[in-house]
């Protein structure tokens, strides 16, 4: 592994302006992407496993230790760090890509703020007097309460690039309506078809 002298990301909490806290959000979320594209899920995603190089590119450091790697070798694992694992993680499920943007949320709170969350904690950094509204936004959106309310790392992404949060959940409304209403189709189709045999 290459040495990474810039330490780890959680020493510029709170210190990082509107266009670095957005670029490193950014980042961070494509990251997260292709993990979830390559191995399902991180499970332990927070600022002390992200590592600085000293060309100032973020890197995930152990992506798989305490997630992936080790719900496939130990299935009662469940992974994450408090503040950072989502309520239901807390609770003994297991680690999920809803639990992955809780923690990427909890990750841009304490970049954000400066504060490490602490489990329990409503993450609304707007009730709190911050005032970078799309990454307000994001935070609130991936620490809610009940994993489906929250966006995927797709979805940040989007909104990182100047999607609202009520124009994403309005296209996932209509997205899941056009699945609902073709397969009701389709299975009047097979319905059909067996009626007429």
């Amino acid at each position: 592994m290459s040495y990474l002298e810039g330490g780890a990301l959680t020493r510029y909490a709170g210190r990082l302006t509107e266009n670095q806290l957005h670029n490193v959000a950014t980042e961070l979320a494509r990251t997260l992407a292709n993990l979830h594209a390559a191995f399902e899920v991180d499970g332990d995603f927070k600022p002390d496993n992200v590592l600085i190089a000293r060309n100032g590119q973020l890197q995930v450091g152990d992506p798989l230790g305490n997630g992936t790697l080790f719900t496939i070798l130990f299935g009662k694992n469940r992974g994450g760090t408090p503040g950072y694992w989502a309520p239901e993680i807390r609770r003994g499920a297991v680690i999920s890509r809803a639990g992955d943007s809780y923690s990427y949320g909890a990750t841009l709170y304490h970049l954000l703020t400066g504060r490490r969350p602490v489990d329990g904690q409503r993450l609304d950094p707007a009730s709190e007097g911050y005032g970078n509204a799309p990454i307000g936004e994001i935070i609130a959106a991936c620490c809610q309460l009940e994993p489906s309310a929250r966006p995927t790392i797709q979805e940040v992404l989007r909104m990182l690039a100047g999607e609202k949060w009520v124009d994403v959940q309005t296209q996932r409304r209509r997205s899941q309506e056009l699945v609902g209403a073709a397969c009701f189709i389709g299975a009047l189709v097979l319905l059909g078809a067996a009626l007429s045999s």
